[in-house]
């Protein structure tokens, strides 16, 4: 604020999400003096919220997803807009020969061809620190995965993401096709062999970066309706949405059962963050916001 103000510059704020309602959730779902910590962090954010919403040296707000900004712009005084995140720098580049096919857009008319992966590979991309994943992957092995390996008893999961809390090995080490992959290099290889990606995400706000890193490599998501909120995608053209844990199985079996419709909801999504997070395009967007009338 103080560079804004003494330099006359235009100020956008770049919020990646309600900070005040993702430190809330935190405290939901956390115990002890952990949560206590999250709930005071939660009620500091809140009053910097309200600060930042009426400040006179803040030219905009611009939020990463649509719902926050939906939230935001009948708190704030300032202008506020809807700016989806840009894709991924590298999310296109896979390591040489990791590339499957059907990863790139099928020519018009023609169906995008299956991906040629060894065997049936569902993954899990993120930080294995924090709550909310911690709670997706409980879901998800809780509910969904038995049901999965029963109808598929090929099928491996593979949980990849840094910095996995205490026990957690020991606890996927309980379930059946479970592999555990930490602090990797680079996550491109695995999202490009995968069959599918799963994003079985039951709390959080903004937009989840993992679903569109698996999409831009082209592989088809299943998400929850929070794991995939945010932008304007269409459930059941660019990725499956389903709540309920049986649904979600069914959605993840579907695509494991049908090459063809996964290879058709990875290309259309694919195609849907390729020109909706052209980084040109949000660039031009941010300017037209900056720019005095």
């Amino acid at each position: 604020e103080e560079v804004a103000r003494i330099w006359k510059l235009p100020h956008l704020v770049r919020a990646h999400n309600v900070d005040s309602e993702f430190f809330r959730v935190l405290a939901r779902n956390s115990s002890g003096p952990r949560a206590v910590a999250y709930e005071l962090e939660y009620h500091k954010l809140r009053l910097a919220e309200l600060s930042m919403h009426h400040s006179p040296l803040i030219t905009c707000i611009a939020d990463i997803s649509l719902e926050d900004h939906n939230w935001r712009r009948t708190r704030a005084s300032i202008p506020t807009f809807h700016l989806p995140p840009f894709l991924p720098v590298g999310a296109l580049t896979a390591p040489t020969g990791t590339r499957s096919a059907g990863t790139e857009p099928a020519p018009p008319g023609r169906k995008p061809a299956p991906r040629d992966s060894a065997g049936k590979k569902l993954i899990f991309v993120g930080s294995l620190d924090t709550p909310t994943n911690i709670e997706a992957l409980r879901w998800f092995l809780g509910g969904c995965w038995p049901t999965i390996r029963v109808r598929h008893p090929d099928a491996t999961f593979q949980v990849v993401g840094r910095r996995p809390e205490e026990g957690l090995a020991a606890w996927l080490g309980g379930f059946e096709g479970v592999e555990l992959h930490t602090d990797v290099p680079s996550v491109a290889g695995y999202l490009a062999t995968a069959t599918l990606s799963v994003n079985p995400m039951r709390s959080g706000s903004g937009v989840n970066i993992k679903a569109i890193e698996a999409m831009a490599a082209g592989t088809p998501v299943v998400s929850t309706p929070t794991g995939s909120r945010g932008l304007g995608w269409t459930p059941g053209t660019h990725l499956l949405v389903a709540e309920d844990a049986g649904a979600f199985a069914d959605a993840a079996c579907s695509l494991l059962e049908q090459p063809w419709k996964a290879a058709e909801i990875g290309t259309a999504g694919q195609a849907y963050v390729l020109q909706e997070l052209d980084h040109t395009a949000l660039i031009g967007r941010i300017q037209e916001h900056l720019t005095p009338a």
